[in-house]
């Protein structure tokens, strides 16, 4: 125990009435109570892929708190070969990072999987017998605060971040008795639940939209989609038009960043892929030019679409207010019978047309030119309004489902911070 925490009572901030009163949770280090085993060890790229066993592969354990029995891989192993076989309750952990933060990410074996092992950038540390502990309250308290902070200390490297057996063998493992450790696996298990049906829900909501996309527009060669709104189901096809007929093309730039005018106390958002995500519109940015640095750069006008065309090809999203955009970025302006909100879905929907124009190999490019000439059918501006406020009222419900998601992670993340101790030790 650390001189700061010297003669502390080590007990989280909730805790469960029944327990209360039952005194602080025993301190003990990693290495005593639990013994470490090597992952697999020997074993080349030919080996992997194929075989009469599974292992637990790096990101498996990265991304989770108990080991997904459903995200195995094959390896061969040989009937001669002395490798360790994960068990329940085996503890694993990732022994290097790209960051410090991330380093020594657990996950704890629930599943009793026969012939499993683990990848060689993990590595194993096997509960004793004598020491009580719960297998998914362990699993849990080792994604706590305490632990990361633990390893965050610890991790060593430039580029990439190690964490070595002296670090995994002093991680602090703070236990309260067994009945306490279960009512808290309890707890947050019922969260978690509650966390993955949410999830499903967002999941199929999204799913519910690209199969209503792919029904409201039309299939390709094709002018007429195959689910049509009452009023126009005898409106006739749509009409084939190029993308530079439906407004003006505007390839955006950077305007030089040596000049510092451009960018001081700036009001234009200046747009860049990065700031393209999942939300439809745009009316802020990481970086804001000056009037300096709008004249500098392109003007693109409000209720522009924005679709990426360098690298990362057909992301899209509104920019609803007057800015600019960089060189990775074509802007659809000045639309011509069109409604922008219409314009989004489609090339969302369409997203795969935009990827064959732009080829494969090296950094796919999509320039100015062949943007221009890609072709897409068009329905009246009123069934337009119509699709795209359909689409935009299911996107709100997914938006909302999507913030319920985001508190429940949130509301699990304080609860933990709250039901361990957050001294260190």
């Amino acid at each position: 125990m650390s001189k700061r925490t010297e003669g502390k009572k080590l007990m989280p901030r909730l805790r469960f009435p029944e327990f209360r009163d039952a005194g602080p949770w025993e301190v003990k280090r990693l290495g005593d109570i639990a013994e470490s085993l090597t992952s697999l060890s020997g074993k080349t790229s030919k080996d992997f892929g194929r075989g009469n066993a599974l292992y637990v592969p790096y990101i498996n354990v990265y991304e989770n708190t108990f080991v997904d029995p459903d995200r195995l891989e094959r390896v061969d192993i040989g009937l001669d070969e002395k490798q360790n076989a994960v068990r329940p309750g085996d503890i694993l952990f990732t022994v290097s990072s790209e960051t410090p933060d991330e380093a020594g990410m657990s996950s704890v074996v629930l599943d009793d999987i026969s012939s499993c092992y683990v990848n060689s950038f993990c590595t194993i540390y096997r509960p004793i017998q004598s020491v009580q502990i719960d297998y998914v309250f362990v699993g849990y308290y080792l994604r706590s605060p305490i632990v990361r902070k633990h390893f965050l200390k610890t991790a060593q490297g430039a580029i990439r971040f190690n964490l070595n057996r002296k670090a995994f063998d002093r991680t602090p493992i703070l236990l309260p008795s067994p009945r306490e450790q279960q009512k808290i696996a309890d707890c947050l298990s019922s969260l978690d639940e509650v966390i993955e049906l949410q999830a499903k829900k967002l999941e199929a909501l999204k799913a519910h939209k690209k199969g209503l996309m792919q029904q409201l527009f039309p299939r390709e060669g094709e002018t007429v989609p195959r689910l049509r709104f009452p009023e126009f189901r005898d409106a006739g096809p749509w009409e084939v038009k190029r993308l530079g007929e439906v407004g003006e093309i505007i390839t955006g730039t950077t305007p030089s960043t040596k000049r510092a005018e451009y960018y001081a106390n700036g009001v234009y958002p200046w747009v860049t892929p990065t700031d393209i995500g999942e939300e439809k519109d745009i009316t802020e940015t990481r970086t804001r030019l000056s009037k300096e640095g709008l004249a500098a750069g392109k003007f693109v006008p409000r209720n522009s679409l924005l679709v990426t065309c360098i690298a990362s090809i057909g992301k899209n999203a509104i920019l609803r207010v007057d800015g600019s955009c960089n060189q990775q970025i074509n802007a659809i302006t000045s639309l011509k019978s069109t409604s922008v909100d219409f314009l989004y879905y489609l090339i969302e929907g369409k997203v795969h047309l935009l990827l064959n124009a732009a080829g494969q190999g090296g950094m796919a490019i999509l320039n100015k030119n062949e943007f221009s000439n890609l072709r897409f059918p068009f329905p009246v501006l009123e069934e337009q309004q119509k699709i795209a406020d359909c689409l935009s009222s299911l996107d709100e419900v997914i938006a909302l489902e999507a913030q319920r998601l985001d508190a429940l992670k949130a509301h699990k993340k304080g609860l933990m911070q709250q039901l361990f101790p957050q001294e260190e030790v």
